[in-house]
């Protein structure tokens, strides 16, 4: 149970958001241009979404592709395990390997969401509530 003492009790990051309506609609915003089809794959996100959340400890979306469909998905989902444990791991080589496959439009959309998912991962957890939105 989480620690924030409210009634109803929070039990999920979208009752914990909801304490700070103006943030959760900045959220939502963002959510809504971030989850574009046309710049980012929706199974690619789903893929380094998953990857992120057993990385930050979190439980991951049980809808979500459980393995990488495609060489270009997986150097992705290498990217953002890289940034997630270590940014400044993040080499030329494997930054050449995304561009073989991604425009410069699209690994910023990618970078952002998922730095994005990271920080609502670990504010869940910081803040004992289920990951759900």
């Amino acid at each position: 149970m989480s620690w924030l003492a409210t009634t109803p009790p929070v039990r999920t990051l979208g009752d914990a958001l909801a304490l700070r309506s103006d943030l959760h609609a900045g959220y939502r915003a963002f959510e809504a241009t971030a989850a574009d089809p046309t710049v980012i794959d929706p199974v690619l996100r789903a893929v380094y979404r998953r990857r992120i959340a057993v990385l930050v400890g979190g439980r991951p979306d049980p809808e979500a592709p459980s393995r990488t469909p495609s060489p270009a998905h997986a150097v992705v989902t290498e990217l953002v395990e890289q940034i997630v444990l270590d940014p400044h791991g993040v080499t030329d080589e494997l930054v050449e390997r995304v561009r073989a496959h991604y425009t410069p439009r699209e690994i910023v959309a990618i970078a952002q969401d998922a730095a994005v998912c990271e920080g609502l991962a670990r504010l869940a957890r910081l803040l004992d509530v289920r990951p759900e939105l």
